[in-house]
């Protein structure tokens, strides 16, 4: 435990003081109300070759820290799922439940 705290503290602290690698670049809007926008957030999820998968394992890692064994994770405003996806085989003992209000 004591080692996997000190993991998690590195990565923190290597996050907060690196300088950033690439230029953040905002969406115009925060709501994917076009399909072609939805399809393509999804499959840059890919777990062949989406490019989300680093920033889906770094999540993963962190929440798996703060959750204990056998609860229920709610996830609000899950998109397209393959985070939760991605969380679920990495922590079976969780139950999860996504919700997205988006019909597109």
């Amino acid at each position: 435990m004591a080692s996997q705290n000190l993991s998690l503290l590195w990565m923190l602290l290597r996050e907060f003081f690196s300088k950033p690698q690439l230029q953040r670049q905002p969406e115009p809007t925060a709501e994917m109300d076009d399909l072609q926008n939805v399809e393509a957030f999804h499959a840059q999820g890919s777990v062949v070759t989406g490019t989300l998968l680093p920033i889906y394992h770094f999540n993963a890692f962190a929440t798996s820290h703060l959750l204990p064994a056998n609860v229920t994770l709610v996830d609000l405003g899950s998109g397209s799922g393959r985070y939760l996806a991605y969380l679920a085989q990495r922590r079976p003992d969780i139950h999860i439940i996504g919700l997205e209000l988006q019909t597109a």
